[in-house]
This record gives structure tokens, sequence and C-alpha cells, in this order.
């Protein structure tokens, strides 16, 4: 590998292109289907935390500092996007449709938006304290976002989970639950009404009604789960810490460990 540093996420560009970022602006570009990568001229130096791709072959990533760089090429050149070099602003997750319309999270409960994958706008959220750590889209209006605010306000609504969708493109957000003490990492539709929730200690949480209530599931792994694929329309799969695969077959009811401890 022609990198020493961390890879934190990768995106499939087609059948034979794939992009993986990491620390200190690292990206890798692979075009033989991951049997060989090649290092990309990064434009910047801070870390990357999460990658995403659009149908046409674009690519956005995302990282500390407000970093957001992307590419129209299949990955083999990159620009910057934006940069506001606030301190606070560490972009945790981004998620695009296939027509280019995506949001970036950040940890500092910040939420941006584009529908050209260059010009990104801050949106108006229904409270602040909170941490985003996870968004994903199923089209142009409807998405979700997941995260956790910090020890005192969690007193004060009943739970540290935070959980928003959107059905408006990001105009108005609204809370699921507010009564669950988990940590969710990741989230993923699985259809307009099912969507899984993953994270720390081997969370994982369902919705079969579009987010209004969200139900924990048995977990095979105490590990902490960061990500989520869709296989087919009934597969789902988890990875995390200590190299911890699981997978579902059933659109999240049940889960079956395939590898990590």
């Amino acid at each position: 590998m022609p990198t020493a540093g961390d890879l934190n996420s990768i995106a499939i560009l087609n059948a034979s292109t794939a992009i993986a970022v990491g620390s200190g602006g690292n990206i890798l570009r692979s075009t033989d289907s991951g049997q060989t990568w090649t290092k990309i001229e990064s434009p910047t130096m801070e870390t990357l935390n999460a990658v995403a791709a659009v149908s046409d072959g674009s690519a956005v990533a995302v990282g500390w500092h407000g970093t957001i760089i992307g590419t129209t090429d299949g990955g083999k050149t990159w620009t910057s996007r934006f940069n506001s070099q606030e301190p606070s602003l560490n972009f945790e997750a981004v998620d695009l449709t296939k027509d280019g319309t995506g949001m970036a999270v950040s940890s500092s409960g910040r939420i941006f938006k584009t529908t050209d994958t260059y010009n990104w706008l801050p949106q108006v959220l229904p409270d602040a304290g909170q941490k985003l750590f996870a968004v994903d889209l199923f089209d142009d209006n409807n998405a979700f976002t997941a995260g956790n605010i910090e020890e005192e306000k969690a007193y004060q609504v009943g739970g540290k989970t935070v959980i928003l969708k959107t059905e408006t493109g990001g105009q108005v957000w609204g809370y699921g639950p507010r009564n669950l003490n988990a940590d969710p990492l990741a989230v993923r539709y699985v259809d307009r009404l099912n969507a899984v929730i993953v994270g720390w200690e081997g969370l994982i949480l369902i919705t079969g009604d579009g987010g209004g209530s969200w139900s924990p599931i048995v977990s095979p792994t105490s590990q902490a789960l960061r990500a989520i694929a869709m296989a087919d329309a009934t597969t789902i799969v988890a990875v995390g810490n200590g190299q911890t695969i699981i997978s579902s077959r059933n659109g999240g009811d049940t889960w079956n460990k395939i590898r990590g401890s």
C-alpha cells in the first residue's frame, strides 16, 4: 500500500475504480477493482474522514477544519470545494445522491448541503449542542443524520442519542425518539420506511416507520460498528473495530457475525 497513514473511508465509482481517503489528506485510487492502489496528489493535508461518489464518476471527500474536496475525473485529480478553517468544524460523514445532491455533517452539530457538489450551504437545525457522525440520503428530499448530545443536555431530554430526519431536502428537520442512550456512528436507508443505525458497543437500531420509532436489535458483537453497506434489497453488511464484519439477510431484523470479536 502506497501510504503509511490511516484510511478512513472508501467509495466505489464503478466496476473497476475505487477511492480511499484518510489521515494527512491521503487519497488512494484503484482502477483494477482494488488489486493495486496509487497515491493521488491531494489539495489538503487535513484528515479526510469520509468519501462518497456520484453516478457520473465524480466524488467528494470531507474532513477536519471544514475541508471538502472533489473530483470530476474518476479520482485522478482533486480540487478544494470548501474550507472554513474553523477548528471545531470537523466533517465526519458525507452522502450524495446520483444527481449530486449531498449533505456533510460535523461533530460540532452542523450540516452543509450541496446540489452540485461545488457549493455548500449551512442548514438550519432545530437545536444546538449535538454531535453528528452519520448521514444518509434516500433521495433529494429525504435524509437521516445521527449522533449524540452532551451529558447535561441528555439528562434534560431523557437520552443522549440524536436522530434527525428531513423530508424537505434539509429545510426542516425533526427529531426521532429522544429517550435512547446509544452512540450512533452510521445510518443507512433500506427503503423509504426502513433504515438501520449502527454504532459503539455493537449498537444496532432499526426503524420500519420512516424513523418515528427505533428498536434495538440483538447484536452479535460488542465492537464499535462504523459503516453499513447494502448488498441487495434485504442483505446488509456492517463493519467495525477488531476487523468485525456482521451481516443481515432479512433487512436488519437478525444479524450474524462473519468475522471479528
